[in-house]
């Protein structure tokens, strides 16, 4: 008896304990009241860079250390230090390394999110080849706190809209992210600045390497969190303008992206839920909140501006004069005479965005960064409207007026893959049965090219499956307009996508290459939500063109060629996707 008693006890302890752990790690708001901060630092990376470089494409132009150990060019054409750390381009190939953080990015561009892909390595060999090359090159960081690991595959892929198509598949890419270890508790890294990411292409050679971590120098202290309940409270009260369900709270820590300082690595929550866009229901784009009374991310408030009360049609286009044949649209021998900055000046640019009514802190600030930028290249901004103030009929029936009387458009907010949200006038949000058919097209004025920052809109069954056709929803919106970028997957919230996309198109990026970057950088890899909007995480771009795909390599005016409109039944259309 005293034996079965025993046993009885030990089963009982077990079965106890199991549950109680069970019910611990279940509960968002049941981990420690106190996690770690910790103190970080840019990661020493030139000469690592320099490795890859050798690694990847054979010996890079001549180098030698500075004073401080930093990397150097001999020949000041081949590489230079610039003001956010080292660059060194050649032959098409690539490498920077920023000093805000030591991401580097180190890419052969003439291969690089292009290509036929005919001769891929299969997922298996893509993985092997990636753990050779970052375990050759020490790229994964070791110490107590941080935990790398692979995250998953991902690619880049493109599909024609033609009856039929397949997709061909571009290059391969393994991504790895970071888990902070606390007391043996494996918390997850959100955020651009906490992944690494290698690209294999044709014949498993490796055409890509992006990304990095800033190593921890010490805990800087303990800090109690705030409660995840709270954290959901609080945020919903600021998000009086949405119909949000379904919110929940998942503790991570944020990485920034290395292009922007961080001194600190502290705990934050991360927000999903559902809101209702275009008419249904679909996902929020990703919070991230402050877990801590003392650090970051904090989004900057929205600046005042009072209710919009003029009527549209009030609105003057700015056209200040016709740029070559075909409505001024395309290069002609008039860009060539008239002054650069004359030139730039004629160029107009324009921003909606849906932030802090509907609970983005982040949209503000990345669609302020947008304005900036068009500002500095001398752009005019036609319209810059906000929240209650980004009224739907700017996207429709005023569209002549607003967008698509500007050459470039920036849009961030709720989007799913049948449009995103907007303001009344109409009915406050954007479905992609509204701007197609008979609808007034886009490019039939000037637009040229426009971004959805956002959770979609480009969902395609080659990346997802069980969606349907991105170019069924979206094929109509094209009548002279070049290229629409955005993403096919649930994304995260930020302040930095439209700084970053027009600071690498202003640098003469191509737009489109510019856009992909951009994502890569912003945006993790994995989200944790299922298809049809994750677990990968794509950046996407459709673009029209007559064959010669000449939409694909467009750059800003004054930077590259544009292309002719393309209109009518003789456009084709190309979908474009990478894993971010």
């Amino acid at each position: 008896m005293e034996a079965r008693g025993e046993l009885l006890m030990k089963l009982y302890s077990k079965t106890t304990l199991a549950a109680l752990a069970a019910a611990l790690m279940s509960s968002t708001s049941a981990f420690a009241e106190s996690l770690p901060v910790f103190k970080v630092a840019p990661a020493a990376n030139s000469e690592t860079a320099m490795k890859a470089h050798q690694e990847m494409f054979g010996a890079p132009p001549a180098t030698r250390k500075g004073a401080q150990g930093v990397v150097s060019p001999i020949d000041s054409r081949a590489a230079k230090a610039v003001e956010t750390g080292l660059k060194l381009q050649s032959a098409g190939k690539v490498v920077e390394v920023d000093r805000r953080s030591g991401h580097m990015f180190i890419a052969d561009m003439d291969r690089l999110w292009r290509g036929d892909g005919a001769k891929l390595p299969s997922d298996g060999d893509a993985v092997r080849i990636a753990e050779e090359f970052v375990g050759k090159l020490n790229l994964l960081p070791k110490d107590n706190y941080v935990m790398p690991r692979m995250v998953g595959l991902s690619e880049t892929a493109m599909i024609n809209d033609e009856p039929g198509a397949a997709k061909i598949v571009l290059d391969r890419q393994v991504n790895y992210g970071f888990d902070i270890n606390v007391d043996g508790r494996a918390i997850p890294v959100v955020g651009g600045g906490g992944q690494i990411k290698v690209t294999i292409g044709d014949q498993g050679k490796i055409i890509g390497l992006m990304g990095g971590w800033r190593p921890i120098q010490v805990v800087a202290e303990k800090v109690e969190i705030v409660p995840a309940e709270k954290a959901i409270e609080n945020w919903k009260a600021s998000a009086q303008g949405a119909k949000i369900s379904n919110v929940k709270a998942s503790l991570a820590y944020y990485a920034a992206p290395g292009f922007e300082e961080q001194a600190v690595l502290a705990p934050v929550w991360v927000l999903s839920g559902e809101t209702e866009i275009a008419g249904r229901p679909g996902p929020i784009r990703k919070q991230i909140v402050a877990a801590t009374a003392q650090y970051g991310p904090a989004y900057p408030s929205a600046p005042k501006v009072n209710p919009r009360v003029f009527k549209p049609q009030d609105a003057i286009r700015k056209q200040i004069m016709p740029r070559g044949d075909d409505d001024g649209r395309g290069a002609s021998l008039l860009d060539l005479v008239i002054s650069p900055a004359y030139a730039q000046s004629s160029r107009e640019c324009g921003t909606s965005w849906i932030g802090e009514s509907q609970g983005l802190g982040g949209s503000s600030g990345n669609s302020r960064g947008f304005v900036n930028q068009c500002k500095a290249q001398g752009w005019n901004v036609n319209f810059d409207w906000g929240d209650n103030n980004a009224w739907e009929t700017d996207w429709r029936s005023d569209d002549d007026g607003y967008v698509d009387a500007a050459d470039l458009v920036f849009y961030t907010g709720h989007a799913s893959p049948w449009g995103w949200n907007l303001a009344s006038p109409d009915d406050g949000s954007l479905d992609n049965s509204e701007v197609g058919g008979a609808s007034d097209l886009y490019g039939q004025q000037d637009l040229e090219w426009f971004i959805v920052a956002a959770c979609g809109p480009h969902q395609h069954d080659g990346f997802v499956g069980s969606i349907g056709n991105a170019f069924d929803r979206w094929r109509d919106t094209f009548d002279g307009l070049h290229a629409f970028m955005g993403y096919g997957a649930v994304t995260f919230d930020n302040t930095s996508e439209g700084n970053r996309f027009m600071e690498l198109a202003r640098s003469g990026w191509g737009l489109i290459d510019a856009w992909f970057r951009t994502a890569q950088e912003i945006q993790p890899a994995t989200n944790g939500e299922p298809a049809p909007n994750g677990d990968a995480i794509f950046v996407t771009a459709m673009y029209a063109h007559n064959g010669d795909r000449c939409a694909r390599n467009e750059k800003l005016p004054g930077f590259g060629p544009q292309c002719t409109d393309v209109r009518g039944s003789g456009q084709r259309r190309t979908l474009m996707w990478s894993g971010t």
